[in-house]
């Protein structure tokens, strides 16, 4: 059944079982983590951890790494708090990764979907760069960011 909704969410501040809960009222099936280093000082949001509990949840992982923020984009941003270059400079990478977001929208298309990344707002994070490349190319999908 085709889905109507793209869902985002960042992890910080929240512990995995409110996490999952969060996920569960919006009816998620698929949790999509586009970090580029799916590890975590909280250890049940590191990828394994984390795997095993969304399965227990009955939730599906994908892990796409190469939607991740690059390494040298991030670290700009750390040092100098430029949000608009690196939203700026993020938009370039995604249009060089045209093949993954189609394979992405597919997804998101077919099952109730979630981005996961970190930041608490997705005001200051990849993953609405992601959800509105995302939105362009399936212009019926409404993104909520939880």
């Amino acid at each position: 059944m085709p889905t109507s909704t793209l869902f985002t969410i960042g992890y910080a501040g929240k512990e995995i079982n409110d996490f999952i809960n969060l996920l569960h009222q919006s009816e998620i099936t698929t949790l999509i983590d586009i970090r580029q280093l799916p590890i975590s000082r909280k250890h049940d949001f590191s990828k394994s951890r984390l795997q095993v509990h969304l399965e227990q949840a009955g939730i599906e992982y994908e892990h796409i790494g190469i939607l991740g923020s690059p390494k040298t984009i991030r670290d700009k941003v750390y040092q100098d708090n430029d949000y608009e270059t690196f939203f700026t400079e993020y938009t370039k990478y995604t249009k060089t990764k045209q093949d993954v977001v189609e394979e992405v929208v597919d997804t998101v298309t077919r099952k109730i979907s979630c981005l996961m990344c970190v930041e608490p707002t997705s005001d200051l994070c990849h993953r609405r760069i992601v959800a509105e490349t995302i939105e362009k190319q399936a212009p019926k999908l409404k993104v909520v960011h939880l």
